[in-house]
């Protein structure tokens, strides 16, 4: 991968992310509703991060992590360092902001807590028909379908024959349908990833049709309302079903997210082609965006609550600039902070990783020794 096309990626990981962090902050209930427009494309960027996801992840068991135990760790590393600090911190900004503004909390739940905490934890909380909210995290839903995502791909690379069969099939069965639906937006990143590493031959115009056209064509195809017309389709065959038209959640707007999955992929490949031997925008931005770029987990898991939080402590009305002003503002600035203490310190949770791993095989050993 050339360091223009990182920079590329890392750019569209930001972006999306930032896209989330507005598509909330342009809530009814906490601004008021001045900033629609600006909070229209959060839920597709969900499915940018998918099909980026699948990318990242075929990149880096191709350059790195070529056992189990490196990929395990590494993938765990990654998710716990941000999602534990994110759990607590939900958990303690949500306590505070129903003191403040207990009406503006109605529209989250937190009755059993408890299982809602180990159903997040153990990523658990979107199996089948289960949509369990943590709290004001909303964005968290996302996250249990990139582990189960991870551990599928840990099944297809380290498993073979028989057992990679086994495992699937008791994956798939596990996960349940909405899960499954998503899937292959994010091995279509997967397959973007091979098809570019394989040299992909295509023209420089070609390439920059597929860099740019995907972005008009989006908003063309947003403008059309054709999204509002896949989603019935899929709404009336979850009807005809479950009966319940809310049963995949999420999922139930999988034909669309396959539309924004194809212009994703697209985009990509063709940023691959008119990117190669090229100067992204010089060292300076380059190192700019890097830095964004490491923060955009922590913006991902940390924003709701923090939103909700400050709306909350607010002195001004919902629809004062200076509240939307403050919300924006100290939101960022808090995320920093956070990333500091999670995201920023993935080395650190995957050495405890291994050495809990240590600890386990040394138990074991000592419990069954190996006879010979």
């Amino acid at each position: 991968m050339t360091p223009a096309y990182s920079t590329y990626l890392d750019l569209t990981r930001f972006t999306a992310a930032l896209l989330v962090f507005l598509h909330h902050f342009a809530f009814g209930q906490l601004t008021g509703g001045e900033y629609a427009a600006i909070g229209a494309y959060g839920e597709d960027a969900v499915m940018v991060f998918f099909v980026l996801s699948g990318f990242v992840i075929a990149y880096v068991t191709d350059q790195r992590e070529h056992n189990l135990l490196d990929y395990s760790t590494s993938r765990l590393a990654r998710l716990y360092s941000v999602v534990v600090p994110a759990v607590l911190a939900t958990l303690v900004l949500d306590t505070a902001g129903r003191a403040l503004d207990p009406e503006l909390y109605k529209i989250s739940d937190n009755d059993h807590l408890l299982l809602r905490t180990l159903f997040t934890l153990a990523f658990a909380n979107q199996f089948w028909s289960l949509d369990i909210r943590f709290l004001s995290n909303w964005p968290y839903w996302s996250i249990s379908y990139e582990f189960w995502y991870y551990a599928l791909f840990a099944c297809l690379i380290f498993a073979s024959g028989r057992t990679r069969v086994v495992l699937i099939t008791l994956w798939a069965l596990l996960v349940g349908a909405g899960i499954v639906l998503l899937l292959p937006i994010w091995m279509l990143g997967v397959w973007v990833y091979r098809l570019t590493r394989q040299g992909l031959a295509i023209s420089r115009p070609l390439g920059w049709a597929l860099f740019v056209l995907p972005i008009p064509l989006y908003l063309l195809y947003r403008a059309t309302g054709w999204e509002h017309a896949l989603t019935s389709i899929t709404d009336a065959w979850t009807v005809q079903l479950t009966g319940d038209v809310h049963y995949l959640h999420k999922a139930r707007f999988v034909l669309h997210s396959y539309v924004v999955a194809l212009m994703v992929a697209a985009n990509f490949i063709g940023a691959h082609r008119v990117l190669q031997g090229a100067d992204f925008l010089g060292k300076r931005t380059d190192k700019a965006i890097r830095w964004c770029a490491e923060h955009t987990f922590t913006l991902y898991l940390f924003h709701f609550p923090l939103l909700f939080f400050i709306a909350a402590w607010s002195p001004w009305e919902s629809t004062d600039p200076r509240h939307a002003a403050l919300l924006f503002s100290v939101t960022l600035l808090s995320v920093v902070l956070f990333a500091k203490l999670g995201e920023n310190r993935k080395r650190e949770w995957r050495k405890l990783l291994l050495w809990l791993w240590d600890q386990t095989y040394r138990v074991r050993q000592r419990l069954w020794p190996r006879t010979a």
